[in-house]
């Protein structure tokens, strides 16, 4: 009889160590899950937003497709100079329509390089860096005439050299004008 005691007091302790094992192994399953969850609506809102802003690189002079509500057009940063408490952005956009659009709304944001090795440690961190961006929305009067770059400027301020590892440009259009046909 003492010997059953025995046995059956053993068996629970290894039954509860056991329990806590699945329910520890089944919490760390359940933040596995949480982090690849949030990596896969990282990945769908790059995707979804893969055209629709360019990214200005101070180092770079390639162009870059902007999609807007109007259709697609081509962005180059052509050259970046000091200003009051900035900098201003000199870009050229490319139409290539036959159309001539005009009241473009622009928006920049900038700010400093996101630290990616910081969001490993913290799903929070890409939020917490998306809020210290600067943002600034202006409407450009002049028009994109058609087949052709155009130069626009765009002045960010306040701006320190550290603000532009990143910079962000998209763009909305408020009228198209097309050729008279009956000429």
């Amino acid at each position: 009889m003492v010997a059953a005691l025995t046995i059956a007091g053993c068996t629970d302790n290894k039954t509860s160590e056991l329990e806590q094992k699945m329910s520890d192994m089944g919490t760390k399953l359940n933040e596995m899950q949480s982090t690849v969850d949030c990596q896969r609506m990282a990945r769908f809102q790059v995707e979804k937003d893969r055209y629709s802003k360019v990214y200005l690189d101070t180092s770079s002079k390639g162009f870059q497709r902007l999609d807007t509500n109007c259709g697609t057009f081509w962005v180059m940063l052509k050259d970046v100079e000091p200003y009051t408490n900035g900098y201003n952005f000199v870009l050229s956009i490319g139409n290539s329509y036959y159309a001539i659009f005009s009241g473009m709304k622009t928006r920049a944001r900038w700010g400093p390089a996101f630290d990616t090795r910081a969001s490993e440690k913290d799903m929070s961190a890409y939020e917490t860096w998306e809020m210290t961006l600067k943002e600034k929305e202006e409407t450009i009067t002049n028009e994109l005439r058609p087949g052709t770059w155009n130069k626009k400027t765009v002045i960010l301020a306040p701006a320190k050299q550290e603000d532009l590892a990143y910079v962000e440009f998209s763009m909305t259009v408020e009228q198209v004008k097309l050729g008279d046909a009956k000429k």
